[in-house]
């Protein structure tokens, strides 16, 4: 009796889940809010080669002024991930001349690759704890969760996240591998880089940092969390 239910589950294969809700959330096209007028108004800033963004502060909301200029409240990841695809199809002339697609194009690559590949991650690690729960718990999440409507949105919230819960998984990795120290860096360069995506990723970093320190080599690997860490945060500095 036991294994009917997770004979059932293993039925739907987990590509099928990751296909069904990326196409649900691939085909939401919405009208741009602030948040994502500013990170549209800080990707034009970049492509100029500058984070000011004096021209659209009147266009866009969400800004911040500073020293006689004005910036994008926003953490610089999801404008920098989106940047090169901006520029390509700018370059391939396929890029929309309205905002609404063009947020919908921009977010295809920096929102909805990443929420699959939190759903991916999500499903391995539940298939380690049981066996046939991968896919279910999968659509849990991907369709029961925010993750169903921020996956729909030019916002951070869910690559942040991926990225946040992507550390964790090398973490809970690495502390079943006895030379898990470089696994651990590059948890902390994932940590970082959530950072960079969203500030507030920092209470999340703080939390790993104390589960890198109490894993491999405690110290050690707390030390190698930090220099990951360090790494991921320098995009900011740039």
């Amino acid at each position: 009796m036991s294994g009917k239910p997770r004979a059932s589950i293993t039925r739907c294969p987990l590509w099928w889940v990751l296909a069904l809700l990326g196409l649900a959330y691939a085909v939401v096209v919405q009208r741009p809010g602030c948040a994502e007028r500013s990170h549209l108004a800080l990707i034009e800033a970049l492509a100029r080669g500058t984070a000011r963004i004096d021209a659209e502060a009147i266009e866009y909301c969400d800004v911040s002024y500073w020293e006689g200029a004005f910036y994008s409240n926003k953490g610089p990841g999801l404008a920098v991930l989106a940047l090169p695809l901006e520029r390509l199809a700018g370059w391939l002339g396929v890029l929309p001349a309205d905002e609404a697609h063009r947020v919908w194009l921009l977010g295809l690559w920096t929102v909805v690759v990443f929420a699959l590949v939190l759903l991916w991650l999500v499903a391995r690690m539940a298939e380690r704890v049981a066996e046939g729960t991968g896919p279910l718990v999968a659509a849990a999440l991907g369709a029961g969760t925010l993750i169903l409507p921020f996956a729909t949105l030019f916002f951070t919230h869910v690559t942040a996240a991926t990225l946040g819960f992507a550390s964790f998984v090398v973490l809970w990795t690495a502390r079943r591998d006895p030379g898990g120290t470089m696994r651990v860096a590059g948890a902390g360069l994932l940590a970082g880089l959530s950072g960079v995506v969203e500030y507030p990723m920092a209470f999340v970093a703080a939390a790993l940092l104390v589960y890198a320190a109490t894993g491999v080599g405690r110290l050690r690997g707390g030390l190698a969390f930090v220099v990951g860490s360090a790494f991921g945060i320098l995009p900011l500095l740039v």
